[in-house]
């Protein structure tokens, strides 16, 4: 050891005294001699690059070179190499690196024998004799990164690596490296493979692997090492990439299989792959008849097998398909998919294209090539048409004899439909059944296109030649002389059609049965058939196939053509059909049949018997011939208006075997109507339904029709029995086309005519039926009435027309009636009522003389004659809706009555309504009495109405006669109104009233006069007349009310006008002057004029006074006033707009005249002062603490002029001004805080005994301190003789600093154990916690103090760089600044709370330039910390070395605050002890 030590020690000294002469050192050889040859490599690899083979050499390869690591034998060996390195001229970087570190590597790895290094070194040698350079570095290259990570190659997108470094190197022919055993590591692009447990040999120069044995797992695609892997023998890999393929695996996957598979495999490693993206491992089996039972229950699988990462693939061969064979329960065969390659997941099984069979007994749906998905968890199939190659093709269905269409296949294998349906998010929103036997010869040119022939008919042509149906791709190629490519993709094409079956991987061509039945349809040789259903809808599934009676429900149907030749056209309802076996089918909707048209359900159309069953017709509509001409020359036809119902029959569209329409049978269609069926004339358009279907209808015998598409209007007659209700008997008749185009008839009554409506009355003439209804013409008698009319409208419940003559009979005895006489009059007869109704269209109805006349109705009733509307007299009119008429008198129980104004034309001068009427033509008057509460009477030209009990008019004079009774009403004094109530209708006047029992109407001059009237209800207010004398003159004027009261408002009666005199204008209008009394707190008057008196928009009472100053008047010994006053009849209170003044001596708040603008409470006086204050000068006023920069220093001014606009606002309060009798000051605040000091914001007082002020709540110190912010509360005390001022406060300082700094000044508070603890519930810390945090937050923290003796947080309004629980200042003036006195209360100092009381001393100097702020805290005589700022500038300086530590180590650009632009710059540095001894030494002088 002690060798060691001294040979690296001289080597050390050797290489520093060699620096000087390095430049011009060359290496020829390396010395045999270790210190030696240390000192040559040393030197050698300097010259190249001096620092790093200086670093490597002194401080890496030196242990190891000296540290007896290398045997002598070793080191001859290294000394041979390294010179025939230096003769070979290799590089001294990397060459000789590499080959140094690479024996480093060597000697201390455990695996490595002496032999193992002699081996690699004759390897070197071997290849440095070779011509080839390259080799020997890569070799070299190969031995440093193996040594150095265990890795056999390395590019840059390929790494292969060995577990551990177990291994041996050998020479043969080559050189080569030997693993017994080991796990084999591919990494390339983030992602690896391993070959685990294997053994081998790697041979460096050819880049290649030679193994046997070993595992490889499949855990990159996400399963377990021992549920999926391969066994594996021999096999070789070339390292240059990242994949290798083994032929013979023995595979095992647990999942799927008892026994392991023989096959193939292969790796890859790729980029960017997660468990479920994985494609590799992969491996195939080599037997393609592998069955995997139960995928999932009755679902098996049949064909090779293949695992590609994580996808297990099922494969086919040129022979077989793979197949998904699905099973029902009874282990029948339901479904199956075959195809080339299936992906089969856990979750899924996925093929590009299957080809599909699905079993229906006997038939089946095929598709040649599907896009296959089989749900495992879900057990559902879905099949996907992307109209791309093969999925062109429809679906050929032999059951149901149809071609289908449709995008998407979905079946949930446990349920037994099948929906045929579209992509869910995809347009395509239609699908396609077409029958097998469809032929249009439109497609069948478009298939031939412009060519001289058509491809289907040579194909035919070929196909009869060859007597086969299938060719090969080469074949057509002959037949059409076209390149393979056209003629691929013409038979794609048509295999798209249905035509062919082509098969792109044999190149095979199947020719369909379709293909020659079209090119036999093309030429009328064989029959076929043009139906086709095509389903368009949103919302549902194209189709459903039932597998239980393999019925198939297709929807989004609008029509469907069964004959264009006999124009048969189906209309599904609901766009809905159930497809039958051979396209069969049931439907409900309308059936088109020529120009017969039919609704109903439970219809069904059998295909071989071509018709269609109608077992349930609604009704049946006829399209007929109008009489006219279009511009064609065709006759216009139009829908018979008239519809046949419940019909039952058959409509046989053509002859069975001649679908197409391709020869003539004129008679189809027919139709055969089994029973009887109706006519119906319910319709709404109808007479508005009245005929009820029930009761009024014609019934119709069986019949049937031929020819349905071009029958004549004569062949139009039906046989039947015509029932109408009851109106007429009933009689048979045929119905035939009517001139409005319905089916009816037109007939004669007999002789004599019909009874009508049993036996009510008679008519006798034409009866007409039609869609226009049952009509009449002639004449109708009932009772003593006769009715003459070109049209009676007959009802089943009533008959209507308009008669051109009408007349009733005068009766003297018996049952009165009075003489009528009318001339084209409205009749209504309702028999069952036994009434009939006359209403006037122009002429009014005559009656009695001929003098009067009734403007209205009358009913005629075995009981007599009634009317109603307007009874026309000579000089009056009589309005009412129930008159009963005798022969010359009739009544009225409620009747509107009128008299007209004798001197103006057209004008009434007396009207009043719902009064019991009774008039006599005999004894000519009129009697009127009220129907209760008073009737109403118009004074139209006084434009007012009053209710009266009852009058009495004379006929001949017109005189009338007026009474009132009482009426239930009072004031809110409770004063019993009687009389008759009045109302003014004048427009403007809102219906003002007011109640009279005594009233004279001057009918001439157009006067009201009313007497004892006890009040007028104006808008709020209540107006008592003084001798309760109301006059009205025309247009609704009352005259002027003198020494009147007025009470407002009539609800609460706040106020009581006196000596008023007032004009009334309407309801909510009236105006004035009055006098009322100010009564103050110890109940003196004062009388105020108020010169107006009126009301507001709101209908609320108004008035207006103004008090001089002259007038002495007071609002309470403690205020004078002058200005103006209002009153609001909702208000208690007067409101005063004026200036009040305070009375009180303290000389330096003199009191001066305010502005204020406030209801005022006599008793209670809270008057408000905001900051629009004012004196009677126009100046602002103000009530706070001030401090000023020059002599004034702090003063207050309570509501007083601020004596500088600069000076500071130390506590500014607003709100109510308020004088406390008990305390004798008056207070300013807002009202809650001067009924209980508890609520927070901002309070000032002045004592009027001592001239004290106090003031509470945020406190405005006027600092110009830049980015050191200070916030205030608390209180302040002034003396405003001697201008002492003291403020006890709670303050936050807070200022850019280092955290870390002051949380080591608050740790250090905290462990002085003898500090005296702050109170939480000190009032001054309450108090300001509460105006600057809010009293919710402020309470929460109070709350936990109280509870646990400290916050359980800090909140981050409270987070600052110092808060003070408690501080006390008193202003100095010949210093200009806060002072502080006693200890200070250290609350929290950033999220740390103290709350630890300690001896200090702060000052706050006031300066134009910008305040001074200096805190000293003393925790004890030897422990303290000192703050000092000005200018920007915070100093520190602290006994607490590691706080001064902390502060000098902060980097210069972490003391600067990153200040906004306008805003002042701010740093923080390191104090001196002098400042601090400097400030202490001025603090106490």
């Amino acid at each position: 050891m002690k060798k060691f030590f001294l040979s690296l020690f001289f080597a050390i000294l050797f290489v520093l005294n060699t620096n000087t002469v390095s430049a011009q050192y060359s290496t020829k050889s390396f010395p045999s001699d270790s210190v030696a040859f240390f000192e040559t490599m040393t030197d050698f690899l300097m010259q190249a690059r001096e620092k790093e083979g200086k670093n490597y050499m002194l401080k890496d390869f030196i242990y190891d070179w000296y540290g007896g690591k290398f045997t002598e034998e070793q080191r001859k060996q290294v000394y041979e190499i390294t010179n025939l390195m230096l003769n070979k001229k290799k590089r001294p970087f990397p060459d000789f690196y590499n080959y140094l570190y690479t024996i480093q590597q060597f000697v201390n790895s455990k695996y490595q024998t002496a032999e193992s290094f002699a081996t690699w070194h004759e390897t070197l040698k071997k290849l440095l004799s070779k011509r080839n350079k390259k080799i020997f570095n890569d070799y070299l290259e190969f031995s440093s990164n193996l040594f150095y990570e265990n890795l056999i190659y390395k590019s840059p997108t390929v790494q292969w690596a060995s577990s551990n470094n177990n291994y041996k190197f050998e020479y043969d022919s080559l050189p080569k490296l030997v693993f017994e055993a080991l796990d084999l590591k591919c990494y390339s692009k983030g992602d690896s493979s391993v070959i685990y447990n294997t053994s081998g040999v790697y041979y460096p120069t050819e880049k290649k692997w030679v193994g046997k044995g070993g595992k490889i797992t499949w855990e990159r695609a996400g399963f377990s090492r021992d549920s999926v892997w391969a066994e594996i023998d021999k096999y070789q890999i070339l390292v240059k990439t990242p994949r290798y393929k083994i032929k013979d695996v023995t595979f095992y996957d647990l999942f799927y299989f008892e026994k392991p598979l023989k096959g193939s495999l292969e790796e890859k490693v790729l980029a960017n792959i997660t468990p479920q993206k994985a494609s590799y491992p992969r491996f195939d089996s080599y037997d393609k008849r592998i069955v995997i039972n139960n995928l999932t229950e009755n679902v098996d699988y049949d064909g090779g097998f293949s695992l590609y990462g994580r996808k297990v693939v099922g494969k086919g061969n040129e022979e077989e398909d793979a197949l998904i064979l699905v099973y029902n329960k009874e282990n029948q065969l339901l479904f199956k998919a075959a195809s080339q390659t299936f992906i089969i997941r856990p979750e899924k099984v996925v093929s590009e294209r299957a080809a599909i069979t699905l079993y229906l007994g006997q038939d089946s749906i095929y598709h040649p090539g599907l896009n296959f998905k089989l749900f495992l968890d879900e057990r559902k199939i879905t099949l996907y048409r992307n109209y791309e190659g093969l999925t062109i093709t429809p679906y050929y269905d032999s059951f149901h004899q149809l071609d289908m269409d449709f995008e998407f296949f979905v079946w949930k294998i446990d349920d037994p439909l099948i929906e045929f349906t579209k992509l869910v998010g995809g347009t395509k929103s239609d699908a396609h059944f077409e029958s097998a036997n469809y032929f249009k010869m439109e497609r069948f040119m478009q298939i031939q296109g412009r060519n001289e022939y058509n491809p289907l008919v040579v194909i035919k042509h070929y196909v009869d030649k060859q007597d086969t149906n299938v060719f090969h791709l080469e074949d057509m190629v002959r037949l059409f002389r076209l390149s393979p490519n056209q003629v691929e993709l013409m038979l794609v094409q048509l295999s798209t059609m249905g035509f062919v079956t082509y098969r792109f991987d044999k190149k095979q061509v199947v020719v369909k049965q379709k293909l020659i039945d079209y090119v036999l349809n093309s030429a009328g040789k064989k029959d076929y058939d043009v139906i086709a259903f095509h389903s368009d809808i949103k919302n549902e599934s194209n189709a459903t196939l039932s597998l239980l009676n393999f019925d198939l429900k297709i929807r989004g149907v609008k029509n469907i053509l069964l004959s264009d030749s006999q124009q048969v056209m189906i209309f599904p309802k609901h766009g809905e059909i159930t497809v039958k076996k051979n396209r069969d089918f049931d439907f409900a909707g309308v059936v088109r049949a020529g120009r017969f048209v039919f609704f109903g359900k439970e219809f069904d159309f059998q295909y071989n018997s071509f018709k269609v069953n109608l077992t349930n017709v609604d009704s049946t509509m006829i399209f007929a011939e109008t009489g006219e001409i279009d511009q064609n020359n065709n006759p216009v036809i139009k829908p018979v208006k008239s519809v046949i119902e419940n019909i039952n029959g058959d409509l046989l569209i053509d002859n069975p075997f001649n679908k197409s329409g391709y020869k003539s049978f004129p008679e189809f269609p027919i139709f055969n109507s089994f029973k009887e069926s109706y006519v119906y004339y319910d319709s709404r358009k109808i007479e508005g339904g009245v005929y009820h279907r029930d009761k009024f209808y014609f019934q119709l015998e069986p019949f049937t029709i031929d020819s349905l598409d071009n029958f004549t209007n004569k062949s139009l007659r039906f046989d039947g029995t015509f029932v109408s209700a009851g109106i007429f008997p009933e009689f048979d008749e045929t119905l035939t086309l009517q001139a409005d185009h319905s089916l009816g008839f037109i007939r004669k009554t007999p002789p004599g005519g019909y009874q009508v409506y049993g036996g009510k009355g008679t008519f006798d003439n034409k009866i007409m039926l039609s869609n226009k209804g049952l009509k009449a013409d002639g004449k109708l008698e009932y009772l003593t009435s006769t009715s003459y009319s070109k049209q009676f409208n007959l009802y089943p419940d009533s008959l209507n027309g308009i008669a051109s003559e009408f007349d009733i009979k005068a009766q003297e005895s018996g049952i009165e009636y009075p003489p009528v006489t009318g001339k084209d009059v409205m009749i209504r007869w309702y028999p069952k009522k036994d009434l009939m109704i006359t209403q006037k269209i122009e002429n009014a109805i005559v009656m009695y003389d001929g003098i009067s006349k009734l403007h209205g109705r009358t009913f005629l009733r075995p009981d007599g004659l009634t009317g109603r509307g307007l009874y026309e007299f000579e000089r009056a009119e009589m309005e009412s809706n129930l008159m009963r008429f005798k022969y010359n008198e009739f009544t009225s129980d409620t009747a509107d009555f009128r008299l007209k104004d004798p001197e103006i034309a057209g004008e009434l001068t007396f009207a009043t309504k719902n009064v019991n009427a009774y008039i006599s033509f005999e004894k000519r008057y009129g009697e009127f009495k009220s129907n209760g509460g008073g009737s109403v009477i118009e004074f139209p030209q006084n434009q007012y109405i009053c209710y009266m009990e009852e009058f009495k008019w004379y006929m001949d004079n017109d005189d009338i006669e007026l009474s009132a009774g009482e009426a239930e009403a009072q004031d809110a004094s409770g004063v019993k109104l009687e009389g008759s109530q009045f109302i003014s209708i004048h427009p403007e006047q809102d219906s003002l009233s007011f109640y009279s029992p005594k009233a004279r109407y001057d009918v001439r001059k157009h006067i009201i006069q009313c007497n004892d009237v006890k009040y007028i209800n104006v808008a709020d207010a209540m107006i008592y007349p003084d001798s309760g004398l109301v006059i009205i003159d025309k247009k609704a004027k009352m005259r002027t009310l003198e020494n009147a009261r007025i009470v407002a408002n009539y609800i609460t009666q706040y106020h009581n006008m006196y000596n008023a005199t007032v004009n009334v204008f309407g309801k909510r209008s009236y105006a004035g002057s009055a006098y009322i009394d100010y009564v103050d707190e110890l109940d003196e008057k004062q009388t105020i004029y108020l010169q107006t008196v009126g009301v507001d928009t709101t209908g609320q009472t108004i008035a207006n006074g103004v008090i001089s100053d002259t007038a002495h008047f007071t609002l309470s010994p403690h205020y004078d006033y002058q200005g103006k006053v209002n009153l609001y009849g909702s208000l208690e209170e007067l409101t005063f707009k004026g200036y009040a003044r305070m009375k009180h001596d303290c000389e330096m708040c003199k009191p001066e005249w305010f502005s204020f603008n406030s209801a005022i409470n006599p008793k209670e006086i809270y008057i408000p002062v905001d900051s629009n204050t004012k004196d009677i000068s126009g100046n602002k006023l103000i009530a706070s603490v001030l401090l000023s920069s020059d002599s004034l220093g702090a003063y207050t001014a309570f509501l007083n002029r601020k004596l500088g606009y600069s000076h500071t606002e130390m506590l500014r309060s607003t709100g109510y001004l308020y004088f406390d009798k008990n305390f004798e000051e008056y207070k300013i605040a807002s009202r809650d805080k001067i009924q209980e000091m508890s609520f927070g914001g901002n309070y000032l007082s002045l004592n009027t005994k001592n001239c004290k002020v106090y003031g509470e709540g945020k406190i405005n110190l006027g600092n110009n301190t830049g980015q050191v912010k200070i916030d205030a509360a608390g209180n302040i005390i002034q003396n405003t003789i001697d201008k002492e001022t003291l403020i006890e406060a709670l303050m936050m300082i807070d200022f850019y600093f280092n955290d870390a700094a002051l949380e080591k000044m608050a740790k250090h508070m905290l462990e002085i154990a003898d500090a005296e603890p702050t109170k939480t519930d000190d009032p001054t810390y309450e108090k300001g916690l509460r105006e600057l945090l809010g009293k919710e937050t402020a309470d929460k923290l109070l709350a936990q103090a109280s509870l646990y003796g400290s916050f359980k947080k800090i909140p981050s309004e409270l987070q600052k760089s110092l808060v003070l629980n408690k501080v006390k200042f008193k202003w100095n003036q010949e210093t200009k600044s806060y002072i502080s006195f006693g200890k200070i209360g250290i609350g929290n100092i950033l999220k740390e709370q103290v709350n630890r009381y300690f001896t200090g001393k702060i000052e706050i100097i006031k300066k134009r330039s910008g305040d001074v702020v200096n805190i000293y805290i003393e925790l004890d005589p030897n422990n303290w910390y000192f703050f000092t700022y000005q200018r920007g500038m915070m100093q520190t300086i602290s006994s607490n070395d590691e706080y001064n530590t902390i502060i000098k180590e902060t980097k210069p650009a972490d003391r600067k605050y990153k200040h906004q632009k306008g805003e002042q710059p701010y740093q923080f540095m390191y104090s001196t002890v002098r400042k601090k001894n400097d400030f202490l030494k001025k603090f106490d002088n």
